[in-house]
């Protein structure tokens, strides 16, 4: 949103901050209710398969969650 936003800012048309907030908000509410769910499937298949690798070894469970919770973002 903030290079389109450039985009006509470079074209002498007139985007107050007050809009440029505005705008960012609703373009962020707009991808939450998308991609929030699929980061949620996401993370929640990687903390399924982190916990049932812990319970086949004896890793830290606070280091397996952290890079399952990595890995799934990198994957996403």
């Amino acid at each position: 949103m903030q290079m389109v936003l450039l985009a006509l800012s470079n074209l002498n048309i007139d985007i107050t901050w007050s809009k440029r907030i505005y705008m960012t908000w609703q373009d962020l509410i707009g991808l939450f209710s998308s991609y929030g769910a699929i980061i949620a499937i996401g993370l929640a298949i990687g903390f399924i398969i982190a916990k049932i690798i812990k319970t086949y070894t004896p890793l830290n469970s606070y280091y397996l969650y952290f890079i399952a919770g990595g890995f799934t973002m990198a994957v996403i």
